[in-house]
């Protein structure tokens, strides 16, 4: 019996390691503004168009933002008011766009 408890101990340890490392699926917390949690981040419109506008544009709305190529780096704060711009360094070009 003790042999096992050690050995659900274990497994269920391990399966919490392998699960923290596990990327969040889209459109969940991290994608989405909390007060707005079952809809899209409202600048989908954005998506296609050549970041150096979008990037202009969100100045002059004085907008936070932050630009990201694919697989970037960021930190996992949530801000429900900053949009994030995904976009091909090579094209130029937003592929994606989420809030938080």
């Amino acid at each position: 019996m003790h042999l096992l408890l050690k050995h659900s101990v274990a497994v269920f340890v391990a399966t919490l390691l392998l699960t923290a490392c596990a990327a969040p699926p889209p459109g969940v917390a991290y994608d989405l503004p909390a007060k707005n949690k079952f809809r899209a981040c409202p600048y989908q419109e954005f998506i296609g168009k050549n970041v150096d506008e979008v990037k202009a544009k969100l100045d002059s709305d004085k907008k936070t933002y932050r630009l990201l190529e694919p697989d970037s780096i960021m930190t996992m704060d949530f801000s429900p008011d900053r949009i994030n711009v995904v976009y091909d360094p090579d094209t130029k070009k937003i592929e994606r766009v989420f809030c938080g």
